[in-house]
């Protein structure tokens, strides 16, 4: 192979990645960023993200109702996101402890659940108080908007979608 085919072919090969690069960079500029309630403290920002995104699809009147009843659970919601994030972190310390504590990780764990639970228990109320106050044709939408939500298992997690539901 003469030295100018070896040239030619590395600058080609050059060009291939540099287009390539190129379009991952653009790419990346294009797409959507994530909204800033994904990064808020204790996580479930993408939930809270995709349930303003499927709300905003609401008739007016109903994204009012909708957000006046979440609005009454927000701080508590926040509190208890913030608490779960401060569990999770204490039972990750313990666990990578030296020496290991086999008791403080348990302990540390437990709370974990109860964290988990509480959180999980601040939402639903909220879910609730949303429910009552919307129709059925808006709830309907809210629940098939859950199900395609992007990296996510569902508005309920496994099960919330049909493609994730666990066999009979």
């Amino acid at each position: 192979m003469t030295r100018s085919r070896v040239i030619a072919i590395a600058l080609f090969a050059s060009l291939a990645l540099n287009l390539f690069l190129g379009g991952v960079m653009v790419g990346r500029w294009l797409a959507p960023q994530p909204p800033a309630a994904a990064f808020e403290a204790g996580g479930f920002g993408g939930l809270i993200a995709n349930m303003r995104a499927a709300a905003a699809m609401l008739p007016a009147e109903q994204q009012a109702a909708l957000r006046e009843a979440m609005g009454h659970h927000r701080t508590e919601i926040r509190q208890e996101l913030i608490a779960l994030r401060d569990a999770r972190q204490a039972a990750l310390a313990t666990l990578a402890g030296e020496p290991f504590d086999r008791g403080a990780t348990e302990a540390a764990f437990v709370e974990l659940q109860m964290r988990s639970q509480a959180v999980q228990t601040a939402i639903h109320e909220a879910m609730l108080d949303a429910a009552e106050r919307l129709p059925v044709e808006a709830r309907r939408h809210l629940v098939e908007s859950g199900r395609h939500w992007p990296g996510d298992r569902g508005m309920m997690g496994r099960g919330g979608s049909p493609s994730h539901r666990p066999p009979p």
